[in-house]
């Protein structure tokens, strides 16, 4: 069986950067013999791409934003004679992914949450219902990602700087996810719906190893929220340091200690940043963000003691936000003075989230939204609106 993974060009448009597709790398190793083609990287067609290979099965991950082009490139291989999978998060809601197995039925499966076992159970000819849910347990049952599949030290860098003798303007950055899942319950966020869990620092060392093979100098750890587990993290930071790596990872404020600031440093890392999302504690507890901006000073505190970049991710827009909570945001962000602020500018509302529940039960939207053009869903002070023609 001919199977095939691939990435769509859109990947690149949307975010003007795009790194290897680790999910796909990751199915692919869970089912021997899958190809992945990363378009976005390539710049391939993907009419092409599926000219070319006349899969069997062919599997693609949506993400709200890329959800068209994700059911174009399924559409054109069901015409070609192939099976049809879709992932991602855009379809790890329920009803969309119902949604989607309703109104397109060139869509043969729908997987929500973790896809490498159901991906290799397709591969292998079994059978799966139209829609399917898995949580995978053990992480470190699933074999590492398989970087072999694409040219890693051809994609192309996205940070500035020189740090520890690493160029991190022509270096490429590569992502490692080593837990899935977050403790906290933010309303704009899905990520806590899945179930936390963690790779070991074990695994973790075969999965990077092939890459300092390669060439690779620099990390993002990906994840929701690095660092839940102080012990994991430390013996993390020693894989990173005997490997090399200079690195960067995301995680809460209230997790960085000074003595993980200091251990991440001296480990090769160079960037933490964390999601504040907003300096108004009013703005705070609408999103159920479990958070003392205290602990926000502590952390930068921490990090610049370091000699880590503290970059504090933030949104504005948020329902009920107010021009008092405006002004207290933006008194705390000049008192914090971040090395950094990764800001969207508005709060985007994501399916799957208790902000988008919130939205559809009081008559705001309905999910039928997600079958028309436009690509996103954003908060503003009259309701709810999508924004960004196709």
């Amino acid at each position: 069986m001919t199977a095939l993974l691939v990435q769509p060009r859109a990947m690149r448009w949307f975010w003007q950067w795009s790194p290897p597709p680790l999910g796909l790398l990751s199915m692919a190793a869970a089912a021997p013999g899958t190809r992945v083609i990363d378009c976005a990287q390539s710049g391939q067609e993907e009419a092409d791409v599926i000219a070319d290979h006349r899969p069997d099965i062919v599997g693609v991950t949506a993400f709200t934003s890329t959800r068209h082009e994700a059911l174009a490139v399924l559409e054109a291989a069901k015409a070609a004679g192939a099976r049809t999978v879709l992932g991602g998060p855009h379809v790890s809601a329920r009803n969309i992914a119902e949604q989607v197995a309703q109104h397109y039925p060139f869509v043969d499966h729908v997987i929500r949450g973790d896809g490498e076992r159901a991906w290799a159970r397709l591969v292998a000819g079994e059978s799966l219902p139209r829609v399917s849910l898995e949580y995978l347990p053990d992480l470190d049952a699933l074999p590492v990602p398989a970087w072999g599949q694409v040219p890693v030290m051809e994609y192309a860098p996205r940070d500035s700087g020189i740090y520890q003798g690493v160029d991190l303007e022509t270096t490429p950055r590569i992502s490692i996810v080593v837990s899935r899942g977050c403790p906290g319950r933010c309303a704009f966020c899905r990520a806590w719906k899945r179930p936390m869990r963690r790779h070991s620092a074990a695994w973790v060392r075969r999965a990077l190893e092939p890459l300092a093979d390669m060439g690779v100098r620099h990390i993002c750890i990906d994840d929701d929220c690095w660092a839940t587990d102080a012990a994991n993290a430390l013996e993390i930071c020693d894989v990173l340091s005997d490997l090399g790596f200079v690195w960067q990872a995301t995680t809460r404020a209230d997790l960085i200690t000074a003595e993980l600031a200091e251990y991440m440093a001296a480990a090769g890392c160079w960037q933490v940043a964390v999601g504040l999302e907003s300096g108004s504690r009013h703005v705070l507890d609408l999103i159920g963000k479990r958070l003392d901006l205290d602990a926000v000073l502590t952390a930068r505190r921490a990090c610049w003691d370091a000699g880590l970049r503290f970059n504090a991710l933030t949104m504005t827009g948020y329902p009920g936000e107010t021009d008092d909570d405006r002004r207290e945001h933006a008194a705390f962000m000049a008192r914090l003075d971040a090395d950094d602020t990764g800001t969207l500018g508005v709060t985007v509302i994501l399916p799957g989230t208790q902000l988008y529940s919130e939205a559809v039960a009081a008559g705001q939207i309905s999910n039928d939204i997600w079958l028309g053009p436009r690509r996103h869903l954003i908060a503003t002070p009259e309701g709810p609106r999508m924004w960004s023609e196709a």
